[in-house]
């Protein structure tokens, strides 16, 4: 039991060395320029997750996101309203269109 505990707190220990080795990706800054700002972002953010965070649940890869996006992308977030995630056949988020009179709408899953 002791064993078990040891090795999961020294992988811990290993992911948070690596996280602080590499580069986080600059908070998001809305402006005039969100679209640009925006497509940089996800270009770290992507790099940064696959480097550091490869292995974790979509759940916690979403929770880094708004974490690394920063205090007004937290809060613009709380007010999305998320579908419930559709899995494929290979148990993998997939997005779920929506129709609304007549328009098929795709709502992003986290």
């Amino acid at each position: 039991m002791r064993a078990k505990w040891r090795k999961k707190r020294m992988r811990s220990s290993i992911c948070i060395t690596m996280a602080e080795s590499y580069r986080k990706p600059a908070q998001l800054i809305f402006d005039s320029d969100i679209g640009e700002r925006w497509r940089l972002f996800e270009i770290e953010y992507e790099h940064y997750i696959n480097i550091v965070y490869r292995n974790e649940p979509d759940a916690v890869k979403a929770l880094i996101l708004l974490n690394l996006a920063g205090p007004e992308a937290l809060m613009r977030a709380q007010t999305f309203d998320f579908a419930p995630a559709v899995l494929d056949d290979n148990n993998q988020t997939e997005a779920q269109a929506e129709e609304d009179e007549g328009e098929v709408k795709v709502k992003p899953c986290l």
